[in-house]
């Protein structure tokens, strides 16, 4: 079975279409998943924000009552999510009436501004984390702790909690797609590259093999084009072809030309013999074999028009026979 025959050009097509496609197909997975990165993200705060509420109802009770110890009790021995990682009760005053986990994050939630007691809202915060040093990001969230009767604040809850580590930082969102970028300027290089080598100097070299003067002969086509198995190969064999057609054409124009000249020139020669025979049957004559009176008007003419350009003297005897 023949083998077949690969288009280079359909190749070039092929590798750029994949190359688009690839890099399409990148970088939709990429934006999904950072797109769910980001949905996990807002579905962990809202989690941690609802875990914040029900704790601060619970503890409402207690602090309406005012015992520290019950409520310290609460925060020790209440039972927390895995990822929580700090749990704190503060008073109007955001003075710590009982902390459990790290409490530096008071702290941050003080200075977020966020202690007004005047507050009914709840409020969260994404803290990012330091990877260098193994610190996970965060959500910090402030939940006001009410009377049940009459709404009245009575201080804040503070729960943090850590984020999944399957979330996706934007920082690596835009480093991704920058070595992305990278990747696809150098597949665009190679693809131009490998076109150049493949495509476009075989192609140029076909054209310049078009344009070989007459005086250059037949020439040879290059191997590099008459062996390629593709559309290049076939052009430059159907060019060496038609250029080898080209010259035996041309040659035998130049036989017929150089067989005509011949036959010109030998039918010249007899004509000029045939020529002269009527002129010496016209100036001889036949029974004497001497110039006759058409003779003597030709050679007198000529020689009196010399005498007399020469104003010399000329003498003329006439013998009749």
């Amino acid at each position: 079975m023949e083998a077949k025959r690969n288009s280079c050009l359909e190749q070039s097509l092929w590798f750029g279409v994949s190359l688009a496609v690839m890099v399409v197909l990148i970088g939709a997975g990429l934006l999904q998943r950072y797109q769910l990165g980001v949905d996990q993200k807002e579905a962990e705060k809202l989690r941690a924000v609802a875990m914040a509420e029900t704790y601060a109802a619970q503890a409402a009770t207690l602090m309406q009552l005012g015992r520290r110890t019950d409520i310290e009790a609460f925060v020790e021995n209440t039972s927390l999510h895995p990822s929580a990682c700090m749990l704190a009760i503060l008073d109007r005053q955001d003075h710590a009436l009982a902390t459990r986990g790290n409490t530096a994050l008071i702290e941050r939630f003080v200075e977020l501004g966020s202690g007004d007691p005047r507050s009914l809202e709840p409020a969260a915060w994404s803290i990012a984390g330091d990877p260098k040093h193994r610190v996970p990001s965060l959500t910090l969230v402030g939940v006001p702790v009410v009377r049940p009767d009459n709404a009245e604040s009575l201080g804040f809850l503070i729960y943090a909690a850590r984020l999944s580590g399957d979330s996706f930082p934007t920082g690596k969102v835009a480093r991704f797609f920058l070595g992305l970028t990278a990747i696809s300027l150098v597949g665009a290089v190679a693809g131009f590259l490998w076109m150049r080598s493949r495509v476009l100097k075989p192609l140029a070299d076909l054209a310049g093999q078009v344009r070989i003067p007459e005086s250059d002969g037949e020439g040879e086509m290059p191997a590099t084009l008459a062996n390629r198995d593709d559309e290049i190969g076939t052009t430059a064999r159907a060019i060496a072809e038609m250029r080898h057609e080209l010259n035996e054409w041309r040659g035998r124009a130049s036989q017929i030309e150089r067989s005509a000249e011949h036959r010109v020139v030998a039918e010249t020669k007899r004509m000029t013999r045939e020529l002269r025979k009527v002129e010496k049957k016209v100036s001889i004559d036949p029974l004497t074999h001497l110039g006759n009176r058409q003779l003597l008007m030709d050679k007198f003419i000529s020689v009196f028009d010399a005498q007399k350009r020469a104003e010399r003297d000329l003498s003329v005897i006439l013998i009749d026979v």
